[in-house]
């Protein structure tokens, strides 16, 4: 069954939530609405050197086998480290997830993607694509830009790009299942092992 690794982290300034934290309902809904299934979430703390990993990894197996689409969800990025030898990058090759990566959408978009793709290719983890999430403050002018210079750099998709203030305010399952709509899902079923059930349809 088809499982996840969202990462990514919170604007300290505007949001109480991560960006993970907030993109995963938008992905729960949309796949809801579209398919009839039920992704589930199971959310990681922050610091995991409180993680009781033999419990969480009970919990994603339960899970797993529960449900046809399971999402990781940590709230911080794929260079955290676990310990002194393991990232998240290892932790999800060693646990088989493919990552989706949630960035901020600013100037120095291109250099991060950069440094988490080799750091996740390096681990052996395999990659499904980058989220942007736009500020208020984003560069407008250079979107295209940015969005080029990754996917050329990074040879990964970027699959959608998001309003931060949307994430935030969205509080109805119409309005999430709206935003995870953005993405490009015609692309992400291509790259993952989700099954296609029309979901780039909308």
């Amino acid at each position: 069954m088809p499982s996840l690794l969202i990462t990514g982290t919170r604007d300290p300034n505007r949001a109480v939530l991560s960006n993970a934290e907030l993109l995963a309902p938008c992905l729960v809904a949309y796949l809801r609405r579209q398919t009839r299934q039920t992704l589930k979430i199971l959310t990681a703390p922050a610091d995991l050197s409180s993680l009781n990993w033999e419990a969480f990894w009970q919990n994603y197996i339960s899970l797993q086998q529960a449900h046809p689409w399971v999402a990781v969800v940590y709230p911080g990025s794929a260079g955290d480290s676990i310990d002194t030898h393991l990232s998240v990058a290892d932790w999800a090759h060693d646990w088989r997830l493919p990552l989706l990566l949630t960035l901020p959408l600013e100037p120095w978009s291109v250099s991060q993607a950069v440094a988490f793709t080799a750091l996740v290719r390096q681990a052996g983890a395999a990659l499904l694509g980058v989220v942007l999430v736009q500020g208020q403050e984003s560069p407008a002018s250079s979107l295209d830009l940015i969005v080029t210079a990754i996917q050329l750099r990074c040879s990964v998709p970027v699959l959608g790009m998001i309003p931060l203030t949307r994430l935030i305010s969205a509080t109805t399952d119409s309005d999430r299942a709206d935003l995870g709509a953005q993405l490009n899902w015609q692309v992400l079923e291509s790259v993952s092992a989700i099954p296609s059930n029309g979901l780039g349809v909308r």
